[in-house]
């Protein structure tokens, strides 16, 4: 899960790209999108919520879903965190 982890951040970040290449927006939202739900499921909480804000600023239309992913994320995060010794 961490490679594909991974993946997702590199088709996100552009790392992916051949020189002069320029990056699908279908592909990157669909890659971030992915990343941040698999970033929740592993508890990666800052790379979750960093994919999250990128998704606000590629696909504004949709901005008041990610928020809600953005609210969910942090109670879950703070329900996790608040189970820790």
């Amino acid at each position: 899960l961490a490679d594909a982890l991974a993946r997702y951040l590199n088709v996100t970040e552009g790392k992916n790209l051949r020189e002069g290449e320029v990056a699908d927006l279908l592909w990157v939202t669909n890659a971030a999108d992915n990343g941040a739900r698999l970033a929740e499921e592993l508890q990666r909480w800052e790379v979750a919520e960093r994919l999250y804000l990128r998704l606000q600023d590629l696909v504004p239309v949709f901005k008041r879903k990610y928020e809600a992913r953005l609210e969910r994320l942090r109670q879950a995060r703070a329900e996790a965190e608040g189970k820790r010794p």
